[in-house]
């Protein structure tokens, strides 16, 4: 990389250390090293949201969205039904997006212990496998559909991922392992120590950006919370992830779909922090928390935020 680049990088960095820093350092840190990344897609999906944070229409997170989406779609529409589908025939043209976007949720090592391949090499088949047809809305195979690649698709169509697009352990092992590739001078213990307000600075990236999507569908990111004060069994009923912790901070994107019989509402879990709300947002923050009217247990904050001196997030007021 550039020395110029480098040397901005590295006093971001320093300051990061002394834990004397703001939310500006880490994006001059990840914004800086983003041409430098390398094969470290979480980091890559974090540059780029400092680079272009208004509105994201790819990505990781974006992916993450839509699979959470069209997953939703299809068990709607066939597994709570009681539907099967043969894909020797013609299927709804969402779903073969769909089958591309489970791959990546794909355990690697289980596809080469499965079926001898690794995810990328699925990709192309599946996309040969089945023809578009954007008139009638629908893919449709091309020739014979073989045993084994019959045996992929019914693979990746038979478990539904619902995880978080990343965790802070994705995040802080790609920040070490693009400051090692780039010779940068620290000592991962004393970056380690500086999780929590990094992590922190990241969220507030994510707090209140926009997803492109269609035309009739808006995403929203929030950083929100499950409330304690809602019951065991309604945490327990939701479908995406019952084992979240409450009072901890995420980021949820709400997913507002307009239909003709009126709006659905999705909201799925882009980041798990594991930081207490008791721990990292000030008083006066908590007692503003609004629950979102498609899911009681969650509860958004509004405000534009920041950081204190404390690390601590707070509403900002203008």
């Amino acid at each position: 990389m550039r020395v110029q680049r480098k040397v901005r990088a590295q006093e971001a960095l320093e300051k990061i250390l002394s834990g004397q820093f703001k939310e500006t350092d880490v994006d001059i840190l990840f914004s800086t090293l983003r041409h430098d990344c390398g094969e470290h897609r979480v980091f890559r999906e974090i540059a780029n949201f400092f680079a272009h944070p208004e509105y994201r229409g790819k990505g990781l997170i974006k992916e993450t969205i839509e699979g959470y989406y069209l997953i939703t779609k299809y068990c709607n529409e066939y597994v709570f039904l009681g539907r099967s589908l043969d894909f020797k025939l013609p299927f709804p043209i969402y779903l073969k997006r769909l089958m591309i976007l489970q791959v990546d949720r794909c355990k690697p090592s289980e596809l080469q212990q499965k079926f001898k391949i690794s995810p990328e090499e699925l990709k192309r088949p599946i996309d040969k496998l089945y023809k578009v047809d954007e008139e009638a809305k629908l893919a449709r195979p091309e020739g014979n559909i073989g045993f084994e690649d019959l045996s992929m698709i019914k693979h990746l169509m038979g478990f539904m991922s619902l995880n978080p697009a990343f965790t802070v352990n994705n995040i802080m092992e790609d920040l070490v392992g693009v400051l090692q590739a780039n010779d940068f001078i620290f000592e991962v213990d004393a970056l380690f120590i500086q999780q929590a307000p990094i992590v922190l600075s990241l969220m507030l990236l994510l707090h209140k950006t926009k997803f492109a999507y269609d035309k009739k569908t808006t995403c929203v990111s929030y950083i929100t919370y499950i409330s304690s004060q809602v019951k065991e069994e309604e945490i327990s009923a939701r479908n995406d992830n019952p084992k979240i912790p409450v009072n901890t901070l995420l980021v949820t994107t709400v997913i507002k779909v307009e239909e003709d019989l009126g709006p659905l509402f999705f909201s799925p879990h882009l980041f798990q922090s594991d930081l207490s709300i008791f721990d990292y947002c000030e008083k006066s923050l908590l007692e503003n928390g609004i629950k979102l009217p498609q899911d009681v247990q969650l509860l958004y904050f509004p405000e534009d935020l920041g950081l204190t001196d404390k690390f601590t997030l707070e509403a900002i007021h203008v």
